[in-house]
């Protein structure tokens, strides 16, 4: 059983105990709201739902996930062969379509770090 103090600093409890695996990471859906702002004019709910499909917001985040081939890999690596990431509770991300899978919480998701595509910055 592995102690919490060799956890990423950014996972988070959730899930009655759960916490995500090396790798992984929690998110749910984005909410958008009905209108633009500061504007009268109104989005239809099946176009906001069309915009918003790949966005989520990371709600907990796993340890770093080992790389198969750090050798080959272009993705930058910690000195341990893990794959670095700048992922952080609140991100508001874009996933890979079709990647998240349900938990028992019907609000939350989990995808791999490597199917995040994007982080949304402001």
């Amino acid at each position: 059983m592995s102690d919490r103090t060799d956890r990423a600093p950014e996972a988070h409890l959730i899930l009655d105990g759960v916490y995500p695996a090396r790798g992984l990471v929690f998110v749910r859906h984005v909410e958008t709201a009905e209108t633009y702002a500061n504007s009268p004019i109104v989005i239809p709910a099946q176009a906001r739902d069309k915009v918003a499909k790949q966005q989520f917001i990371v709600t907990a985040v796993g340890n770093y996930e080992f790389c198969d081939d750090p050798e080959e890999c272009e993705r930058p690596h910690t000195k341990r062969g893990e794959h670095k990431h700048r992922l952080e509770e609140g991100d508001w991300v874009l996933l890979r379509n079709r990647s998240w899978m349900l938990t028992p919480d019907p609000q939350v998701f989990v995808v791999r770090q490597s199917d995040v595509l994007g982080k949304f910055i402001e």
